[in-house]
């Protein structure tokens, strides 16, 4: 038999259906890898970067959710301090408290469900103070608002008030007086006057001014200079040898006098909080510009030579002077006298108070031919209020071109040969020597012309009925 030769076959190789099935499979399988690989970068790459700005909204509505919150503190606060005192609610703060009272300065709501604010209540003597702080999550915002009072036309609304009951009131003429007039008598040529109900007086105002600027202010300066540690001699401070404000809040000469003076054409700024005492004068003089600084002296308290300056207290057991040019918003205090002269100014928000004399002051000043007065010369301009405590105390306006911007009052006398532009309070008005008639010189009274942003002290608050209070200063803490 023949043998058949059989012809080599090769085995399958790479390219038999069964290898190109496997083949197309595992780069299926790659490719799919490869774009959710793809995906999940991208995924990856949008949710961390919208994570991060939720995160950066969550952060932004939770400050703005403290800021608002801290609002609504103060204007809860100013909503008790607005109310009579027996009509205060027991609770700090009520839960879910809507007030859309329009006379209030702020509008709020306040839900249950946030955290309540913190709220702190102080006074600069005459101000109203409040501090709040809310919190949202780890954000907080703190809050500062200074309050006065918005003035009261019932008290206030006149052009002037007279609270003497028996001397008549004359006048040059008509166009002297711009507003009503309130007097204890009838007056004469034919003016026309409100009668001043019988109940009405300005010692309490004055008692309350006398008790919370003159007595706390003098225990201060005496309290302090009795310290353990007061500084020896005569102080001088410059802008190179500046008080230690930073290292002592209190700095206290109490066998001597302090000076600042900065003769630079470069302005310095002193900042506090900080308070200085001397038991004589205290002088500051020059390019000089005094920012919450407290000012206690036993003897003068002089500001000259374009002094300026914002929240400052100044108490002198002798005269306050501010001269020169000088620009200041402060609360100030003086046994003696205060004088303004040469172009002075006070800014809006100032009180200057005389204080009542005692009866051994007044005993030497008897003998020393000394009158106790606030006076204006020179061009100057008081603004704000300005205030004469004590029977025998004077508000001199010596001529034409010196001004007062807001409420002159005083339970003694007026002497205008200038303007005001405001309210008079007094108890007579003087021109001469005649004491038969209230008169009121070369002067004129215009209530229509008053700043509009008058602002009055606690003192002036009524006894009775709501108060409403008018916004001075706003600020973040």
């Amino acid at each position: 038999m023949r043998s058949l030769k059989r012809p080599f076959v090769d085995p399958p190789t790479a390219y038999s259906k069964t290898a190109t099935t496997s083949h197309e499979s595992g780069a299926a399988l790659l490719t799919v890898l490869s774009v959710l690989a793809i995906l999940l970068v991208i995924v990856d790459f949008f949710v961390y970067r919208n994570v991060g700005r939720f995160k950066t909204v969550r952060l932004e509505i939770d400050k703005a959710q403290a800021y608002y919150l801290a609002e609504s503190g103060i204007a809860w606060q100013l909503y008790l301090e607005s109310l009579p005192k027996d009509s205060i609610p027991k609770d700090s703060l009520a839960d879910n408290f809507e007030n859309e009272d329009e006379a209030d300065t702020l509008v709020f709501r306040l839900s249950p469900k946030l955290e309540h604010p913190s709220i702190t209540v102080g006074s600069s003597i005459s101000f109203l103070e409040i501090f709040s702080e809310g919190k949202q999550g780890e954000q907080s915002h703190a809050l500062f608002g200074q309050f006065g009072l918005s003035p009261n036309d019932s008290l206030y609304g006149a052009a002037l008030t007279l609270t003497d009951r028996q001397i008549p009131l004359k006048v040059p003429s008509l166009q002297s007086i711009q507003g009503a007039i309130r007097s204890g008598i009838a007056p004469e040529g034919g003016l026309k006057a409100d009668p001043l109900p019988e109940e009405f007086s300005l010692l309490p105002i004055l008692e309350s001014l006398e008790k919370n600027h003159c007595g706390a202010l003098r225990s201060t300066l005496k309290d302090r200079l009795l310290t353990e540690r007061p500084y020896s001699g005569n102080a001088r401070f410059t802008p190179s040898n500046p008080p230690p404000l930073s290292a002592e809040k209190d700095i206290v000469y109490n066998l001597g006098s302090i000076s600042l003076q900065n003769m630079a054409h470069e302005i310095w700024v002193l900042r506090g909080p900080g308070r200085l005492f001397a038991d004589a004068d205290i002088r500051v003089r020059g390019n000089i510009r005094l920012e919450n600084i407290e000012l206690f002296a036993g003897g003068n308290v002089i500001f000259e030579d374009s002094i300026s300056g914002e929240n400052i207290t100044a108490y002198a057991g002798g005269a306050l002077v501010i001269a020169d040019k000088s620009h200041l918003s402060l609360q100030g205090a003086a046994e003696k006298e205060i004088q303004l002269r040469q172009r002075a100014q006070t800014g809006i928000r100032s009180l200057l108070y005389l204080c009542k004399e005692s009866a051994r002051d007044s005993l030497k000043q008897k003998k020393e031919k000394l009158v106790p007065a606030i006076r204006l010369d020179g061009e100057s301009v008081a603004r704000g209020v300005v205030v004469a405590s004590g029977p025998q105390s004077r508000i001199v306006l010596a001529t034409a071109d010196n001004r007062i911007e807001g409420i002159a009052l005083t339970d003694g006398e007026f002497w205008s040969w200038g303007q005001v532009y405001g309210s008079v309070l007094a108890r007579i008005l003087r021109c001469g020597a005649d004491v038969t008639k209230n008169c009121l010189g070369g002067g004129s009274l215009n209530w229509f012309a008053r700043p509009r942003d008058l602002v009055l002290p606690l003192e002036f608050a009524p006894e009775q009925g709501r108060v409403s209070y008018k916004l001075m200063l706003w600020k973040s803490q």
